[in-house]
């Protein structure tokens, strides 16, 4: 989930099976104002996630960063995508039907509202099923 309390927050819960959640101190950027995205963009088995939002709560740092899931252990890739925050969001989809998971971000930066599309060129293509969750503000 991601959001705000009185600074931007960013947090994974495991759900422990019996109606309550911990907080796996994933250790990903706090963001508000932007969304998450599951999806497993090297194929192997675990679900990465995209993140995107403001980094602080005056919203002038734009956040999008991919994180790759090593068995529950999250390493941001630095994948080089243009920071969105106000209203942002990024999604998994295979845009070229290469079988590779792509990303779409859409949102505002510091030079106005964009939209880009970047091409996964991972080696391994995707048969695993997408998961996506937007959180709006």
């Amino acid at each position: 989930m991601t959001g705000e309390t009185s600074s931007p927050l960013s947090r994974i819960y495991h759900n422990n099976g019996n109606g309550t959640f911990t907080d796996i101190g994933a250790g990903l950027t706090p963001v508000t104002w932007g969304s998450v995205a599951w999806g497993d963009y090297e194929n192997d088995g675990d679900l990465d996630l995209l993140l995107t939002g403001y980094g602080d709560i005056p919203g002038t740092t734009q956040v999008s960063k991919v994180y790759r899931n090593d068995g529950g252990v999250f390493t941001d890739i630095s994948a080089g995508l243009i920071g969105v925050g106000n209203y942002s969001s990024g999604v998994w989809g295979d845009y070229d039907n290469d079988g590779r998971l792509d990303i779409l971000l859409i949102g505002d930066n510091s030079s106005g509202y964009v939209t880009r599309i970047y091409r996964n060129t991972t080696a391994t293509a995707n048969t695993r099923h997408l998961h996506q969750l937007d959180c709006p503000p």
